[in-house]
C-alpha cells in the first residue's frame, strides 16, 4: 500500500522492478525479465478501506498456504505493526493510530485485527480500480463507461455498413493492409470523422495507429 505525494505511482513501479530486477539478476547470474506481466493498481478513495485492504495484504501467505498464521510470515510489513519498530521502512503511525493514538493499545487491536478468522474477499480488491467509490462518483463513472461502450459499438456498426461483407469487415479490424480494403478504409475514416470520433478511436477499431489513420484520410 503507497501513498503517492509527487512522483506518480507509475513511476516508483518501475523504479522498483529495474532495480529488483538488477540486483535479482545479479545474484542469480541470469538475464531478463524477472517479473511477469504489468503490475495492477487500485486507487484506495476512502481510509476506512484501508484496514481491510492491509489485512488483505497480510493475509496472501496464509492464502498460498506457506504459513498458517499471518504473524509467521517474516517478509511483509506485519511484524513492523505487531512489534512497533521499522518505521524507517513502513510507515505504521499512519494505520495504528485508526485503532488508537495509545500505541500499546493500538497494537493489541491491530493483532486482534489481523488474526480475525474472516478472510477477505479478493474479488474485493482484485477485481476492481477504485476502493471506496461513493454514489456520485460510481454513477459517473458507469454513465462514462456505458458512453463508451456505445461509443465503440456506433463505430463497428458503421464499419460494417460500409464494408457490407463480413469478410471485408474483419480484415479491416484485424489491420489487413490489402489494397482493395483501400476505399472501405477511406469511406468508414471519413463517416466516422464526421461522427467526430477521433483519429485514435477509429485507429484501434482498425488495429491502426491514430497516425496511420491521419495518412489514409488525407492520402490522394
Amino acid at each position: 500500500i503507497i501513498k503517492t505525494l509527487d512522483i506518480p505511482i507509475s513511476k516508483i513501479m518501475h523504479r522498483i522492478n529495474n532495480r529488483f530486477s538488477k540486483y535479482f539478476n545479479d545474484v542469480e547470474r541470469r538475464t531478463g525479465h524477472v517479473f511477469e506481466g504489468r503490475y495492477k493498481g487500485i486507487l484506495v478513495k476512502d481510509d476506512k478501506y484501508l484496514l481491510s485492504l492491509l489485512r488483505y495484504v497480510h493475509q496472501n501467505p496464509v492464502k498460498a498456504r506457506i504459513y498458517q498464521n499471518i504473524e509467521d510470515y517474516k517478509w511483509s510489513s506485519d511484524q513492523f505493526y505487531r512489534t512497533n519498530k521499522g518505521k524507517e521502512l513502513v510507515d505504521i503511525d499512519f494505520i495504528l493510530n485508526i485503532f488508537s493514538h495509545d500505541r500499546q493499545k493500538a497494537i493489541e487491536e491491530y493483532r486482534k485485527f489481523m488474526n480475525d478468522e474472516e478472510l477477505e474477499k479478493s474479488s474485493e480488491f482484485e477485481e476492481v480500480l477504485f476502493i471506496g467509490e461513493d454514489e456520485k462518483d460510481l454513477e459517473s463513472r458507469l454513465n462514462k463507461e456505458l458512453k463508451s461502450k456505445n461509443r465503440k459499438k456506433l463505430l463497428d456498426d458503421m464499419l460494417y455498413e460500409i464494408a457490407q461483407e463480413s469478410h471485408i469487415y474483419e480484415a479491416i479490424k484485424t489491420g489487413s493492409r490489402k489494397r482493395y480494403l483501400t476505399k472501405y478504409k477511406k469511406s468508414y475514416i471519413e463517416k466516422a470523422i464526421s461522427k467526430n470520433y477521433t483519429m485514435k478511436e477509429i485507429g484501434e477499431k482498425m488495429s491502426v495507429s491514430e497516425v496511420a489513420v491521419f495518412n489514409m484520410h488525407n492520402r490522394e
